[in-house]
């Protein structure tokens, strides 16, 4: 979780600093890569028990969760790796 959250954490300074050194599209696929990470963020965070009750319903058991985290880890993989840059600042 926590390389993760470094990731998020460091993707929408990394996306400003690179954007006019990316192709519009690969700037797209970063954009819903960072989305991705966002997400899984937010579904570890609930499956930790940080968010309220009411969120920790809505986003179901703990075995709905592993699956939503399983899908959403392939999606960030279809965008490729992070950003190297990125990678190297939480190594």
């Amino acid at each position: 979780y926590e390389p993760m959250k470094q990731v998020g954490d460091r993707f929408p300074a990394w996306l400003e600093r690179n954007k006019s050194n990316l192709s519009s599209e690969e700037y797209q696929n970063r954009c819903k890569q960072y989305e991705c990470f966002q997400q899984l963020i937010q579904v570890y965070e609930t499956e930790d028990g940080t968010s309220s009750p009411t969120q920790q319903q809505q986003a179901g058991s703990a075995n709905g969760n592993t699956e939503k985290l399983m899908d959403l880890m392939q999606q960030v993989q279809e965008y490729g790796q992070p950003p190297a840059e990125i990678v190297k600042e939480i190594a």
